[in-house]
C-alpha cells in the first residue's frame, strides 16, 4: 500500500484514452459539485433563479461551452439572483470557480460567491456597493463583487460573519511568518580601475514551515529602489490533515 502524490495533472494516452483506465471504486472525500449549463432549459433540481425585478430574467444561452445568462431590467437597481442548495460551510473549506462575464462594467453590480441565503429581495444582492457604501444584505457570506457604484476599485473581496462586514486590504499585508528572504546589494566603487560588487544572499528556514490553511502567501518587493521586472517562483506542498496524525 502507497500513496502518490501528483502536483500537476494525470493524462490517459494511446489504449489508456480509449478505454476503462480505472479499476476498483474511485471514492472522493470532498463532494463535488458542477454544472456546465449544457442542457435545454436550466435545471430547477439544482439551482433556484429569482427575479424580482422588471423585466428580470434567467436562462441558458446557446453559447459555446455552456451559458447561463442573468438580464436585469431597465429600472435602476433591479436584480435578479441564480442560487444553489445552502449547503457550502466555511469549516468545511469550501471553495469555488466561476466563468462570469459581464456586458456593461459601468451599469451594472455583480457578487459571485457563497452566501447563507439562496436569495434576497429586489434592488439587493449578498453583498454590494450601494451609493459606493459596503452594503451587506445577507448576515453571512464571502465573494467577489464587482459594482459600478463603487468608484475607487473594479474588484473586491468582501465578506461579512455574523452581521459584520470585512473586506480584504492586501495593499498593506501584515507580515506573520516570513518564508524567505533573499537580499541584493549592489556596491559600486568610486576609484578609478575599481569595480562593483554584488551580492545575492538567500535566507530561509532551516527546517520548513507548515501552515495549517486554508492561508494566503503574499510576496513582497521592498527596498529603498523601484522593482523592475521583479518576479517569483513559488513552490508548495499540501498535505492532507490525516497526514499528520500520530
Amino acid at each position: 500500500m502507497r500513496q502518490v502524490w501528483i502536483d500537476d495533472h494525470l493524462e490517459f494516452r494511446n489504449e489508456a484514452n480509449n478505454q476503462g483506465n480505472v479499476k476498483g471504486n474511485v471514492l472522493e472525500e470532498k463532494v463535488h459539485f458542477s454544472d456546465h449549463f449544457t442542457d435545454d432549459t436550466l435545471s430547477t433540481d439544482k439551482w433556484t433563479a429569482t427575479v424580482p425585478g422588471t423585466s428580470d430574467a434567467v436562462a441558458l444561452a446557446a453559447v459555446s461551452g455552456g451559458v447561463c445568462r442573468l438580464t436585469t431590467g431597465t429600472v435602476d437597481n433591479d436584480s435578479c439572483m441564480l442560487g444553489g442548495a445552502v449547503i457550502w460551510a466555511g469549516n468545511k473549506n469550501a471553495v469555488m470557480e466561476a466563468r462570469v462575464k459581464i456586458t456593461d462594467v459601468s451599469g451594472c453590480g455583480v457578487f459571485v460567491g457563497f452566501s447563507d441565503a439562496v436569495s434576497e429581495s429586489n434592488n439587493k444582492i449578498a453583498i454590494h456597493y450601494n451609493g459606493d457604501s459596503l452594503t451587506t444584505d445577507a448576515t453571512d457570506a464571502v465573494g467577489f463583487v464587482i459594482d459600478a457604484d463603487h468608484a475607487s476599485s473594479s474588484l473586491m473581496c468582501c465578506g461579512v460573519a455574523a452581521d459584520t462586514d470585512a473586506t480584504a486590504a492586501t495593499t498593506t499585508p501584515t507580515m506573520d511568518i516570513e518564508l524567505a528572504r533573499r537580499v541584493i546589494e549592489y556596491d559600486v566603487a568610486t576609484a578609478v580601475g575599481e569595480i562593483g560588487i554584488t551580492c545575492d544572499l538567500l535566507y530561509e528556514p532551516v527546517a520548513p514551515i507548515i501552515i495549517n490553511g486554508p492561508a494566503m502567501l503574499v510576496g513582497y518587493w521592498g527596498g529603498d529602489t523601484a522593482t523592475t521586472g521583479g518576479f517569483a517562483q513559488v513552490q508548495w506542498l499540501e498535505f492532507p490533515t490525516s497526514f499528520f496524525a500520530m
